[in-house]
């Protein structure tokens, strides 16, 4: 096959993969993304927060300088932060490069195992050098991997005997976490944004979008799972609708968003007083397993999951459902709160969630659920990888490593391993994280194949075009598709809680 139309047929497969995904050129050239500039400027970033770090935790500065990012008093006071940390990143890049690429590299080793535990730190590192030195860099290979083994037995040994003083505080330590899982995926993203091979060099955002940027930050500080917003905020092109349309929408997705939160808190929750199935896996319960536990010498997860094997079907299944629901509440609800303001100014932005209840495969619930993320992950991790390896490996061996990793290396690490660390500051939930992104990443793999297959053979064009509203009504046969794909996602959330839940004892 031509390169040519090779690179356009990956290109295709691509969008229907993640809609944020490649311009026209890139798809048409295969142009792949400049990952070193973009972990140039996280590591700049990480040097600032490695400093602020040491700085609180040294006690040579009060911990309320920062204060609480999600109280609204304390906003002017993040804002200057962070206008004084763009002044820093800007002094930083004015270096030379042949000063600014060591002095980097340097300095972030040092001061990342300030930030985030080794075991959350040193993922990201091999993975990120090993991205850069295996697939961006043309070293010789025992150059490579004796600077990674360097490089982790300086993380372990600085770590354990130099640095360990200056992260007893946990309240710092966490909130040093959140800090650092926020920005290093901003940053990255900025910066892959910023190195896109566009049709016009002109279409590229301009530093003082990013400056706007960084004064806005501590409104998008909370909920965690759209720390990718600013993304698009800034980069992509609005669409040319009347602010007052657009305003007038930000009313009724706010109001959406009150309305989704409402529910979580007195409906959904109350929930947990009224039937038996909820209560498994709610502290009390996990307290009174381990006092029966003591006593009757059997394990106290037995014990738990004892308590569903007891449920009938029914009621099994309905509290599968009602789990992966009051998920969607408390996240869409936040995130429609948000974006209902912003909307308000006039800004035209996704509400990163469309309709993902109504998803007929993993595929299209992928695009669906949680589309900020997600179109983070797909170009830091897919696109890079599937551009790399395109025109060396099988094109289904191509997409089943990209999307693997993207599913192990973005999602459950990038995203949801940093935001477990800030909550219990350890590797609690590594197993269940990791399940659930395996079986996510798997069954999305098998999407992908098989919407490859059918376009190549001329019969996938129309597989995913249809509109939110109209599967009961004018495709009435997808909807057990619908339900089955609802079946089976709410199916793997309930899986990991009960593997989380078991590893919390």
């Amino acid at each position: 096959m031509h390169p040519a139309n090779e690179a356009s047929d990956a290109g295709r497969t691509l969008a229907r993969f993640a809609d944020a995904g490649l311009s026209e050129r890139q798809i048409e050239h295969g142009d792949a993304k400049n990952l070193r500039d973009s972990a140039l400027f996280a590591a700049s970033s990480a040097v600032v927060f490695g400093g602020f770090q040491f700085l609180f935790a040294g006690g040579y500065l009060p911990n309320a300088l920062l204060g609480n990012p999600n109280e609204p008093a304390d906003a002017t006071r993040v804002g200057l932060y962070l206008g004084l940390l763009w002044v820093l990143l800007q002094v930083i890049h004015a270096l030379p490069a042949r000063w600014m690429k060591p002095a980097i590299l340097v300095a972030t080793l040092a001061t990342l195992p300030m930030l985030v535990p080794l075991w959350v730190i040193g993922v990201l590192l091999v993975y990120g050098y090993v991205l850069y030195f295996v697939v961006h860099a043309d070293i010789p290979g025992p150059i490579r991997w004796s600077t990674l083994l360097i490089i982790w037995a300086g993380l372990y040994l600085g770590y354990m005997d130099v640095l360990d003083p200056l992260v007893r505080s946990r309240d710092m330590h966490g909130f040093a976490v959140l800090l650092f899982a926020a920005y290093f995926l901003k940053d990255v993203y900025y910066l892959f944004e910023k190195t896109t091979v566009y049709k016009s060099r002109t279409d590229r955002a301009p530093l003082r979008d990013f400056y706007i940027f960084f004064l806005a930050s501590p409104f998008f500080f909370n909920p965690f799972h759209i720390k990718p917003i600013g993304y698009t905020y800034f980069h992509e092109k609005f669409l040319d609708r009347p602010k007052g349309k657009i305003a007038l929408g930000g009313v009724g997705l706010f109001a959406l968003g009150v309305f989704y939160l409402l529910l979580h808190a007195h409906v959904f929750s109350l929930w947990y007083e009224w039937g038996r199935a909820p209560r498994a896996l709610t502290p009390d319960l996990i307290e009174a397993a381990k006092a029966q536990a003591a006593l009757s010498g059997l394990s106290p997860t037995r014990l738990i999951w004892a308590e569903f094997a007891s449920m009938p079907g029914w009621e099994l299944l309905f509290f599968v459902y009602y789990n992966v629901v009051k998920v969607f509440l408390a996240l869409a609800g936040n995130v429609y709160l948000i974006v209902g303001i912003i909307r308000m100014f006039g800004f035209d932005i996704k509400a990163d969630f469309h309709f993902p209840f109504l998803a007929r495969n993993l595929l299209e619930h992928w695009r669906r659920w949680n589309i900020y993320n997600r179109d983070f992950v797909v170009a830091l991790i897919f696109n890079p990888i599937v551009f790399t390896l395109r025109r060396k490996l099988n094109r289904y061996l191509v997409f089943f490593i990209a999307c693997m990793l993207t599913f192990i290396g973005g999602l459950g690490i990038l995203v949801h391993l940093i935001t477990t660390t800030f909550y219990v500051g350890e590797a609690r939930f590594f197993i269940g994280i990791m399940s659930r992104t395996i079986l996510l990443g798997f069954a999305t793999t098998i999407n992908i194949w098989i919407e490859l297959a059918m376009s190549q053979n001329g019969r996938g064009r129309r597989l995913d075009e249809w509109y939110a509203a109209r599967p009961f009504l004018n495709y009435p046969r997808h909807a057990v598709k619908i339900l089955f794909t609802f079946t089976l996602v709410a199916s793997i959330y309930f899986m990991q809680q009960g593997l989380t839940a078991g590893l919390s004892l």
